[in-house]
């Protein structure tokens, strides 16, 4: 690059409340430096790499990840493949191959539990010596909290899966939201007379099985709706093993939207998912549902 770069490195799963302070430093620093604020992050997690047989749920897919860290204001996202040749690379050649020759780094602002290159050798003591080396400064951001926890991704995630979505929102700073491509389904809720978007979900970390109110971002625009996450108990064979699904009607909604991404915000918990004898009783079930979504909306 040819301007001077202000630069953070990490993972940054889910861009929550403690990864946004750091992004907020990055663009202060920037603006002071008249430089560029950039972000570099991975994929696939090295956890998939180096450990796959402990591999944590993603709170966030890579392209929801970026979404996110464009609309914190940086001005370049740099996605590396993490590979096993990467991992093995010694913390002096990245610093000098990447942030010096190709990033023209002024500045490196990284959490104080960092560590990168081979055998996790590049310590923050590492970095201070390379930046004086190479002439940029290193700042250490201290860990934000919530409560008496630290935030971070770990919990986070252990939140969401317990369906404890409002602890999980005040760490991440926003609504729990998933990301994924509709895709073409069994056409149950057509027939049911409430059509859904079934999604080919991007990551994994989800709400426990149930039905949400939702809001929905498609196609730039915002919409109301319901969400279904869980097995479809009343269409299933007891004993059945199934993937769960994740389904969302669209209040007032009937475009074609096959392919497309949709984000879906989970804002309330209705119910958890039940079987019904009949699908007439699952069909009115649906209705009530939808009845509870549309006054939640006009109350908000």
């Amino acid at each position: 690059m040819k301007r001077p770069t202000v630069v953070t490195i990490g993972i940054f799963d889910g861009v929550h409340r403690g990864h946004r302070k750091i992004l907020r430093l990055i663009r202060k620093s920037a603006k002071k430096r008249k430089a560029e604020s950039c972000v570099i992050t991975f994929d696939p997690h090295p956890s998939r790499v180096l450990h796959p047989g402990r591999i944590p749920p993603m709170l966030v897919s890579t392209k929801h990840k970026l979404g996110l860290l464009a609309a914190e204001g940086m001005n370049t996202a740099i996605l590396i493949k993490f590979t096993k040749k990467l991992a093995g690379v010694d913390p002096r050649s990245f610093v000098e191959g990447v942030l010096v020759k190709k990033m023209n780094i002024s500045e490196l602002l990284v959490g104080r539990n960092f560590l990168f290159g081979r055998e996790r050798s590049g310590t923050l003591k590492k970095l201070r010596q390379l930046g004086k080396r190479y002439g940029f400064a290193v700042h250490i951001v201290s860990p934000l909290r919530s409560g008496k926890k630290i935030i971070s991704s770990t919990i986070i995630r252990k939140l969401i899966m317990a369906g404890r979505l409002k602890e999980a929102g005040k760490m991440l700073g926003r609504e729990v939201s998933i990301l994924g491509t509709v895709i073409k389904g069994s056409k149950r809720g057509r027939i049911l007379g409430f059509p859904t978007a079934n999604l080919d979900l991007h990551h994994e970390a989800i709400p426990p099985s149930g039905v949400y109110i939702v809001r929905v971002n498609l196609m730039n625009s915002v919409y109301s709706g319901i969400m279904n996450i869980g097995f479809r108990p009343t269409f299933t064979a007891e004993g059945e093993e199934l993937e769960p699904t994740a389904e969302a009607h669209i209040l007032n909604f009937k475009k074609n939207i096959y392919g497309e991404d949709m984000e879906v915000v989970f804002l309330k918990r209705i119910r958890g998912e039940r079987r019904f004898t009949h699908r007439d009783h699952l069909r009115a079930r649906i209705a009530g549902d939808v009845k509870k979504a549309k006054k939640y909306f006009r109350k908000s």
